[in-house]
């Protein structure tokens, strides 16, 4: 009997080793190793850092926003796993590229990802407040990252990360005084 445990866990062992050793190569000791050294990013263009603008962790996981060699921002998540940092999905914002987005414009558009992160571009100075679901979200002025033709145009990235947004997430623009400006 004790020779059969001892068999099948044998067996056990030798049969998840391929597993271990695929962990073990697709893992990275820093997060932001794990986000410049994704397969998707060597084999996708639009995928490729340009610029990390900025993270954000929560638990074992990192969110990143980048600006890609497409000028659109991405999200990338790199969770923590057993033998360190890995890459997992990434989400180009489809019309978001910051070129496109107008000056005075409120939402180019919003990105939602497994219903936990919701992100997109404004380039209004007017907003002083973004809320989806009642959950504040960030807001970064782009300046330092990206060089606007318009002097006028201050782009900015607004994201808002919960454990779980709605499907049909409540989406405000705020204004210093208090006024929704855009619901």
């Amino acid at each position: 009997m004790k020779y059969k445990r001892t068999t099948l866990t044998l067996l056990l062992l030798i049969g998840a080793l391929p597993f271990f050793i695929s962990e073990y190569q697709a893992s990275y000791s820093h997060p932001i190793d794990a986000l410049m050294n994704s397969s998707i990013k060597q084999t996708d263009e639009i995928y490729q850092v340009k610029q990390v603008i900025v993270s954000s962790k929560r638990n074992d996981e990192v969110i990143f926003f980048y600006l890609n060699n497409d000028e659109s921002i991405t999200a990338a998540f790199v969770s923590k796993g057993l033998f360190g940092w890995k890459n997992g999905l990434q989400v180009t914002g489809s019309s978001s590229k910051i070129s496109e987005v107008e000056a005075d414009q409120y939402a180019k558009s919003h990105i939602s990802v497994s219903n936990r992160i919701k992100f997109g571009l404004i380039a209004s100075s007017d907003i002083a407040d973004i809320r989806v679901d009642e959950e504040q979200a960030t807001i970064l002025p782009l300046d330092f990252y990206v060089n606007s033709s318009l002097p006028k145009k201050k782009i900015k990235l607004w994201y808002a990360i919960s454990d779980e947004f709605s499907q049909n997430s409540k989406l405000e623009f705020i204004n210093a005084q208090g006024e929704i400006m855009v619901e």
